[in-house]
């Protein structure tokens, strides 16, 4: 990120990846977001912004946040039908709602707002600590986020286990409880192949 803060307003930029803001209240000095082409707008609100290559992802998890086109300084069109607030020509997100906008080379950016499940919530979130949050998730994808956490590396043995799904809330360093839970749970035998490699492979 980059910051410019001046007795007027607070400016952040974002440059890359991911950043969950906690705005202190002061309407004195209005706290201002840009990532990519798209700003945001807070007053004592909590929001997490996530910039890809082609899209913008914001979720309100306190507050409310103002949406506008750094570009265009038009509001953003709503692939759900809302309009613009009024006053400030925005497109406002309450606590709860996430939207993705895509930053194409349009005249207006547009944007897909929905509420996020709570888990769902705890999956967006889950980066900020080591816990790691799986709703059905494939074990092959399961397994590429405990690697990134872990010296030791998980190896699925058996192509078999890749789409084979697993839901729950983890430690990302607690490599071994989930090597436990695996054996318990869903059939899957660990096998230790040298000091830092650890295979998985499904039950005979």
């Amino acid at each position: 990120i980059e910051t410019n803060f001046t007795p007027a307003q607070r400016e952040v930029r974002l440059v890359q990846g991911e950043v969950h803001f906690h705005v202190a209240k002061d309407p004195s000095h209005p706290f201002i977001v840009s990532a990519g082409r798209v700003t945001m707008q807070a007053i004592g609100t909590a929001f997490n912004v996530r910039l890809r290559a082609d899209s913008v992802e914001v979720l309100v998890t306190e507050g409310n946040v103002h949406l506008g086109d750094s570009e265009h300084g038009s509001a953003q069109s709503s692939q759900t039908g809302r309009s613009p607030d009024q006053a400030s020509g925005k497109q406002a997100l309450i606590v709860g709602e996430r939207a993705v906008i895509q930053t194409v080379a349009t005249a207006s950016v547009p944007i897909t707002i929905d509420k996020p499940s709570p888990t769902e919530i705890d999956q967006v979130l889950a980066w900020e600590s080591t816990r790691l949050v799986f709703d059905r998730t494939p074990l092959n994808d399961v397994v590429d986020a405990f690697n990134n956490y872990n010296s030791r590396q998980l190896v699925l043995a058996n192509p078999t286990l890749r789409n084979r799904t697993l839901s729950g809330v983890f430690r990302a360093d607690n490599l071994d409880g989930f090597i436990h839970l695996l054996r318990a749970s869903v059939d899957v035998i660990a096998e230790p192949i040298d000091g830092n490699r650890i295979l998985l492979r499904a039950t005979p």
